[in-house]
This record gives structure tokens, sequence and C-alpha cells, in this order.
């Protein structure tokens, strides 16, 4: 009998932002799930109960397309003294002193409540929360067009309690385990037959800790032992992950994992606002080198910041009319860096930074981009890179983790930390643009990538033959 698939959506659930990245995996997947897998169960976890709940099916939707935002703030997950005191507390008490804390937020949830039970937009209950909104709480009740998002207290969001057994395939495909959730995923595997499938995006906490806030790194590794000592199914979106895991357990004595590569889909960007947008102000089309990715150390911002003042040092953006696009939410460990930028004669003139941008106005910058740029020191795949080629655009890649995997021959790629080969690469695209008209034309020509719809499909087709193959093996153990 084909197992029960349930999916973990308690990564996307509380996300708050532009689902980028990792995030957008999980939508996509969980949006063809929903479409096709009549069967299947969506789920969040409760860290105060310690086990899965059901996702209320009135906000499932909503939750999926990002138009609610789940309230964690009152499900501490147990850990550290003051956590523990706290769910130590008779309820009313917990309460109380939940309120004391943090007062605005939750005036700001309660209202929430009143509006989302109404099942209408109240006037009145908007016009007093947005008294109350500060940018964080802002950005959890819009979306990156300025449309409203709901933001859902925790128990109205999670339904009744799922209990995971024998006839479940448990699909986790967030990066964001906590230690709590892990130990109740363990126990219903060893008191069941369940069934634990992962995708493991990259191992870089791991393998880049000084990229990470402190114990970032530790906790990774903790959670990297549970996927390889516990999961029956691990996915990956390139061989070089897989072969990070297969060393990763090699390294720790490990058994090696069921891993298999599937690929990620991308389309070209779409938006829910009418018409085009406009090109920020300042940007002229065919000037200027971009690239997309959130602002975090590791991502290789600082090497083109260096690059770009020798090259103002040569006055090659000047008389070329080039200018350096980034475009990104800021990430952690920052500050520094950003306030090296800002405090730059180039920060806003040749040197641009764009942290707010919607799906609309990024469509605008892919295509009138002159070419892209990624020089991470490591990714687990690149989606920004196939969203360039998908406009036509070559770019100047790093060679490192997945990335010459996912550029092939369509655009060079470079040592992420020569900063001369970027400087001489990014010197003649700019003053020379039949440098990279080779590689523009192969993109268009033979440059072919699946989409969300078509890679989720293939997701669940090998999802698919990897439960029936998990059964067949589990009814041949079993037999005498």
């Amino acid at each position: 009998m084909p197992r029960h698939l349930v999916f973990d959506l308690s990564a996307l659930a509380r996300s708050d932002g532009q689902a980028v990245g990792i995030l957008r995996v999980v939508r996509e997947l969980a949006r063809w799930a929903l479409a096709n897998c009549k069967d299947a169960t969506f789920v969040l976890f409760d860290p105060r109960l310690g086990a899965f709940r059901r996702i209320n099916p009135d906000f499932l939707t909503l939750i999926i397309d990002g138009k609610a935002v789940v309230d964690y703030s009152t499900q501490s997950d147990g850990s550290g003294l003051s956590a523990r005191f706290d769910n130590s507390l008779p309820e009313p008490l917990r309460a109380i002193r939940l309120w004391m804390r943090n007062p605005r937020r939750r005036i700001i949830v309660a209202l929430e409540r009143i509006r989302v039970r109404n099942g209408a937009t109240s006037v009145w209950i908007e016009h007093f929360q947005s008294k109350l909104l500060g940018a964080k709480y802002l950005r959890q009740l819009t979306d990156p067009i300025g449309a409203r998002r709901a933001l859902l207290p925790f128990d109205i969001a999670a339904g009744q309690q799922f209990v995971l057994d024998s006839s479940h395939f448990f699909l986790c495909p967030g990066s964001d385990w906590s230690e709590i959730a892990w130990k109740h995923v363990i126990q219903r595997k060893s008191e069941t037959d369940l069934r634990i499938c992962n995708i493991c995006y990259d191992l870089i906490p791991f393998l880049f800790p000084n990229f990470y806030p402190q114990g970032a790194s530790a906790s990774f590794e903790r959670m990297l032992l549970n996927v390889a000592s516990h999961s029956d199914l691990v996915l990956v979106t390139a061989s070089q992950i897989a072969a990070d895991v297969g060393k990763f357990c090699d390294d720790n004595k490990l058994p090696q994992p069921n891993t298999q590569i599937f690929r990620p889909g991308a389309d070209i960007i779409s938006s829910r606002q009418p018409g085009p947008a406009d090109l920020p102000a300042g940007l002229e089309t065919g000037r200027f080198a971009l690239f997309v990715s959130t602002l975090e150390p590791r991502k290789g911002h600082q090497l083109l910041f260096r690059v770009w003042k020798r090259l103002l040092a040569q006055n090659i953006p000047q008389e070329t009319g080039f200018k350096l696009v980034f475009v990104g939410r800021r990430g952690w460990l920052v500050d520094d860096m950003m306030a090296q930028f800002e405090a730059d004669e180039s920060y806003g003139s040749s040197l641009v930074v764009l942290t707010e941008v919607n799906d609309n106005e990024l469509a605008q910058i892919y295509s009138n981009a002159a070419f892209g740029l990624f020089p991470s020191l490591y990714e687990g795949y690149g989606l920004p890179a196939v969203e360039l080629f998908q406009y036509g655009k070559a770019l100047l890649s790093s060679s490192a983790g997945a990335l010459r995997e996912v550029v092939g021959a369509f655009s060079p790629c470079l040592d992420p930390r020569d900063e001369n080969a970027w400087f001489e690469a990014m010197s003649t695209w700019i003053t020379d643009p039949t440098a990279r008209a080779p590689f523009e034309t192969m993109i268009r020509e033979q440059f072919s990538h699946p989409t969300w719809e078509e890679a989720a499909q293939s997701f669940f087709q090998l999802i698919g033959r990897e439960m029936e193959g998990l059964e067949s093996v589990t009814r041949s153990s079993n037999e005498p």
C-alpha cells in the first residue's frame, strides 16, 4: 500500500519575507503537492506540544502563497532558562508574562485574531494596527508588493495534533529544524515504521562557520548527523552537494544515506502587479552589471566592491556610464560591510544597493542588465544564475560549490578568491560587449531549464519511486 505523504510547512509558515532561495523551493513544491497530491497532509511543528499539528485548511493556501504568516512568538521551544520558566507557568500566568514582555506584538496579534475570525477586512482594526507598526511588523503584515498579509495566531493556524506512524512518508523540505523537532521525529521513527525524507540544500554552515552567527555551525552539524543517521532518503540539488554529504558521512563513520539529485525549477519572474515596472531611478538599459543575492558575507559582495573601486580608479565605469547593482535583502553579519558601502562616495551613484524589490521590478532589472555577477564562495545551486540565463544574460560566475555544474559552458567560472581575475573579466565585459556576445548567443540558442511545474512533477515522481522502493525493501526485510 502506498505511503501517505506528510509535508512539513513549518519553515515556510513562519517566514515573513519574500520567498527566495530555499523558501522558494518549499513554496513551489507545496503548491504542486496541494494541487496534485490529493491525500497529502500539511503540518506545522508545535514546539510547546512537542509534536506536529495539521494546518487549518482555511489558511493552507494563504500560507503557501505567502499571503499569511504564522505567529510563532507564543511557541517557545523550551530551550534556555527563560523558556523553561515560561513553559512551567500555568497558562494564564504565561499569557500575562508574554503580554508584559512584548505588549505591542500582543496587541497587533490580538487585533489580527479579531480580523481573521471576522473573515473580512476591518477598517478600524487595520487603522489601529498601522499606528503600532514598526519596520519589523510592517514586513510581516504586507507582502513584497505592499498587499495585506495575515498574521495568523498559532492556535488558529494549527489544527489537531497529527501523529506520525508507519503509514507515513514524512517530507521535510526546509532547512531550519529545531532540536526538539528532530527528537520527536526520531522517536516516532524508533517506535513505528515511519519513513523520512529530507532535502539537504548545502553544507555551507558546516563548511564556512565564520560566515554564520555564533553557534550556528554546531547546531547545523547536529542536524546533519540526524539527517545522515535517520533519513531514508536525502535529496540534494547537485552532485557536488551529494559528494559533500558523502564526505561528511565518511568523516563521521556513518553509513551513506540513500541520496538522490533533483533539479529545482525556475520560471520567468511574474508579478501580481499590473503592467511593467520602471527601472529604478538612475539605471539605464545595458549600462549596469547585476548581482542578485541576499546580502551576507559568503556571497562575495565585498570582493565586487573592491573590484569596483579599482575600476573606478581607472575611470572605466565613468567612461562607459556603467553601474554596479546589488539586489537582495540584508542578511546576517553585514553591518560592517554595509557601513563600508554606505560611507563610500560611489554608494548611491555608481554603486546601487536595492534591498526592497518586488518581482515586477526584479523582472525589469533582469531584462535591462548588461550582464550578471555571482562571486559566491559556495552555493548549493544558484537560481539567480538560471534566472539570468532565462533573460538571455551571460554572467561572470564563481567556480565554487555547485555553480560550475549549474552554469556549465554558458558563462565563464572564476575563482571567487582571485580578485585580479574578476577585475580583468569585469573590465573586459564593460568596455567590450563583444567579449560576452558568444555566451549570450549560446544561452539564447541552447539553454533550457525546467519550469517549476515540470521540476515539481519530477520531484514527486522521484519521491513516489523511492516510496515504493522503501516499501519493497521493508517487506523483503520482514519476510522469513
